[in-house]
């Protein structure tokens, strides 16, 4: 887990897990504070991630995001991540993308 401050205000953090077995990484949640979006912090935070994960030996990572949410799949698509499928219902109201990015 990762956290992100600004003026010692917490605005944002990142939750992964590693599997040594299969060298792949999991981005479970990245979230900014609505008021900071927009501001750089999500990339910046996304990028602390990738390079962790890679540091820690994992050869690519996933993760879901729901359909709908068009800012973070762009932020996604801009560090290399691809599409990798679809889950349906997985938010029960809306179903996921998959996201496969390869370190």
């Amino acid at each position: 887990m990762d956290i992100i401050e600004v003026k010692k205000k917490l605005i944002g953090y990142a939750v992964w897990e590693i599997d040594p077995v299969t060298a792949r990484g999991h981005i479970l949640n990245l979230a900014i504070t609505e008021s900071e979006r927009r501001k750089g912090y999500g990339r910046l935070l996304l990028k602390h991630v990738l390079a962790n994960l890679r540091e820690s030996g994992m050869s690519s990572c996933f993760l879901e995001v729901r359909e709908s949410n068009t800012p973070a799949r762009r932020l996604y698509e801009s560090q290399g991540c691809t599409e990798s499928g679809r889950l349906d219902d997985y938010y029960f109201d809306e179903d996921a993308i998959e996201y496969l990015c390869d370190l």
